[in-house]
């Protein structure tokens, strides 16, 4: 969950977790069918808490189980703990938790969702995506302008919420994993928490596109929530700046 802008770069210590990132169901090239309505088919979008709360309230309790959540079938979401310990993410009813521990270390356990709630979490089932391939490089400060007009350009009505997955080469990219309470005084923009930085790096990325949810699940100026997927130790962290270079792919749902 995006709780800062901005962060500093340290060294993290390897993920625990090997298995590879599972991929989306039922992927396909090509653009939606003609006709369709510019709704996402089978993809509502729920939702469960917010920043407002979170960052302006203080309000980190548990306001859904993962366990409820998945199997969708095909939920995919992204969201942080209760308590601020960690971020979650859901790549087609596989749940990832990575936990922001002290010196920068992140831990990401095989089996975390047992038990576990989430603070915030957005989350919809997408049945069937379709890849658009990207011949371009896209630098951090046109993303939100970018996804939109790929979504637009996919047919997708660009006021309502998308979930979308991205797969592309990181010329670099920033990410937070969070690790617990602020201390007394401190605001949940600056509570503890691993940060890190990739470059040239393939990486999956999860996440939400809406012009409408400013305070609820995006930045305040920004209308993209996105988490990274690591390929090998599948660390998953809130992206607080990403450059891909050209030749990704945006998955989108399908439209009804």
């Amino acid at each position: 969950m995006g709780l800062t802008r901005g962060v500093a770069v340290v060294s993290i210590a390897s993920a625990i977790g090997c298995s590879p990132t599972t991929q989306p169901a039922e992927a396909e090239k090509g653009g939606a069918p003609p006709g369709d309505s510019g709704t996402p088919s089978g993809s509502e979008v729920q939702v469960w808490g917010s920043l407002r709360s979170v960052m302006h309230e203080g309000k980190t309790e548990g306001n859904v189980a993962l366990q409820s959540v998945v199997p969708g079938p095909h939920a995919y979401a992204i969201g942080a703990l209760s308590g601020l310990r960690g971020e979650i993410t859901v790549l087609d009813d596989d749940v990832i938790v990575s936990f922001g521990e002290s010196a920068g270390a992140v831990r990401t356990p095989a089996q975390a969702a047992q038990g576990e709630t989430a603070t915030l979490l957005v989350r919809a089932v997408v049945p069937r995506w379709i890849n658009h391939q990207v011949d371009h490089a896209i630098e951090a400060n046109r993303l939100d302008e970018e996804l939109e007009t790929i979504a637009k350009n996919a047919g997708l009505d660009v006021g309502s919420r998308i979930p979308m997955i991205i797969e592309a080469s990181a010329k670099s990219l920033e990410w937070h994993v969070l690790a617990g309470l602020p201390d007394g005084g401190q605001s949940a923009h600056d509570g503890p928490r691993s940060v890190g930085k990739l470059s040239g790096a393939m990486v999956t990325l999860v996440g939400f596109f809406s012009r409408n949810d400013e305070g609820i699940f995006t930045h305040m100026g920004e209308h993209t929530h996105l988490h990274v997927v690591t390929s090998g130790d599948r660390m998953t962290g809130h992206v607080d700046a990403v450059t891909l270079e050209a030749g990704g792919i945006v998955r989108l749902p399908t439209r009804q």
